[in-house]
């Protein structure tokens, strides 16, 4: 989501009910353009609750508000985006 300044808020979540049968989504991605993208094209289809600009947040994003999907960067920087996935596979 966008600030007053156009640029990104950090670590977007929003909470609340969920329409039956969309699937929870949290983005991860050190890319301002990226995030907007990745939301736009999910948005008509996806419940984008969460968008997370810090890779080393995810793990709690995710605790915190268990998404059906997460779609993350692989090259970010302090996170290996594979890695990520593989340590919220062993959760």
């Amino acid at each position: 989501m966008a600030d007053s300044k156009g640029g990104f808020e950090q670590n977007t979540c929003e909470r609340g009910d969920i329409a039956r049968g969309a699937y929870r989504v949290i983005v991860a991605d050190d890319n301002e353009l990226v995030l907007e993208a990745v939301r736009q094209l999910l948005t008509p289809e996806f419940e984008v609750s969460c968008v997370v600009h810090e890779p080393l947040l995810l793990m709690e994003t995710v605790e915190q508000q268990k998404p059906d999907v997460v779609i993350t960067d692989i090259n970010m920087p302090g996170a290996n985006g594979i890695e990520l996935g593989r340590l919220l596979i062993e959760r």
